[in-house]
């Protein structure tokens, strides 16, 4: 499962060419609730192609998808499927840590 925070940049590493290979992938992702579909071209970044593929994905910039769970796949432009699975996109939260105040009362007898 790929996971990404709203607003966050995400490197992905997939193994794409053991089915097909291609400069770029076309990525399709499918709200599980709305049924809302974004379909998204993003060219490979890897150094190591036989490898594995990398793509770089901007939630926000590459493509604004909705909080939930996406069901995902990636195919060659030829429509050569690749890979198919589940992405999380979850709400960017930053953690507060709570700090009390401690005051101390000592009584005497």
């Amino acid at each position: 499962m790929l996971v990404i925070n709203k607003g966050q940049t995400k490197y992905w590493y997939l193994t794409l060419t053991e089915k097909a290979s291609a400069a770029s992938y076309v990525f399709t992702f499918t709200h599980r609730q709305t049924e809302t579909v974004v379909t998204r071209t993003l060219t490979d970044v890897s150094a190591h192609t036989e490898r594995y593929n990398q793509f770089q994905f901007i939630e926000g910039t590459t493509a604004t998808l909705l909080e939930g769970e996406h069901e995902y796949s990636v195919s060659t432009s030829g429509g050569v499927l690749c890979e198919t699975g589940l992405l999380k996109v979850q709400k960017s939260f930053t953690e507060n840590e709570y700090t009390p105040s401690l005051t101390e009362k000592i009584y005497t007898i």
